[in-house]
This record gives C-alpha cells, structure tokens and sequence, in this order.
C-alpha cells in the first residue's frame, strides 16, 4: 500500500463514492484492542473489520 492508495481510499469514502461501514463487523474499546486483534486473528463472531473508539 502506498501513500496515493491512502490518498485514494480516502478520498473516495469522502466524496461518498465509498462507504467503509459495510465492512465495518465489530467496534471496540481501544483498551479493548487485543481482544478485537484476537477476534480478527481467530475470525470468533464472524469477525471482519475491527474499529476501536477511544
């Protein structure tokens, strides 16, 4: 992934060419992040996508 991809992804989910909340499985806690990380790794609760909320 390069810094133009970053640029790219973003830009698109800002014009609302995309919506990245439909890969979104799970939200967290950050102090929640390693079990969100162990959720991912074992794919528990059909886990996709991990986004932790300060």
């Amino acid at each position: 992934m390069t810094c133009r991809d970053v640029f790219l992804g973003t830009h698109s989910i800002e014009c609302g060419e995309s919506d990245p909340t439909r890969i979104i499985t799970h939200t967290l806690r950050l102090d929640e992040a390693a079990r969100g990380f162990e959720m991912f790794k074992n794919k528990e609760d059909d886990c996709e996508k991990v986004v932790l909320k300060p």
